[in-house]
């Protein structure tokens, strides 16, 4: 009886295990599926492109250090149900939801993130749409205090304005 309990709580965890995915993973998926358009960053690239030249942006990017932006455009009802379903296999276990916000013209972003030693290790950013889907990943430490001090940081420049 042992064994064979044994065998089945095996038989479950390796489906469980092959069912769920890294951000790596669903990436990967995301791009075999649509026609999508890629972009990876470092920290370096990020600081040349001129919109990340803001104040805010600049103290963000001090905590990340790499990033990827993947785009899936104009494909239809197919391509952004194939972008839900690459995303809902995301390891639950691991990735975490953050927020999520519905916008009154249709889109919904979700922020996931993949949490060690109360920092945020890897923060998702997936915004689905109507037309277009996109996924970005943040990878970096960033912890709470960091991310109040770009919040009020942002609310500030907004008030002076």
């Amino acid at each position: 009886m042992r064994k064979t309990m044994t065998a089945i709580m095996l038989a479950a965890a390796l489906s469980l295990t092959a069912t769920t995915k890294t951000s790596n993973e669903v990436i990967r998926d995301i791009r075999s599926n649509n026609k999508t358009v890629t972009i990876r960053f470092n920290r370096l690239t990020a600081m040349l492109l001129p919109g990340m030249r803001d104040g805010i942006w600049t103290k963000a990017m001090r905590h990340v250090r790499s990033g990827t932006i993947v785009t899936t455009e104009d494909g239809g009802e197919a391509a952004r149900q194939s972008f839900a379903e690459c995303v809902a296999r995301l390891d639950t276990a691991v990735y975490r939801p953050l927020a999520r916000v519905n916008d009154e013209d249709g889109e919904t972003m979700q922020l996931i993130g993949r949490m060690k030693n109360d920092c945020i290790r890897e923060l998702l950013i997936v915004v689905t749409g109507c037309d277009d889907c996109t996924l970005i990943r943040l990878k970096g430490k960033l912890t709470r205090r960091d991310i109040q001090r770009m919040m009020t940081d942002k609310t500030d420049n907004i008030t002076n304005k």
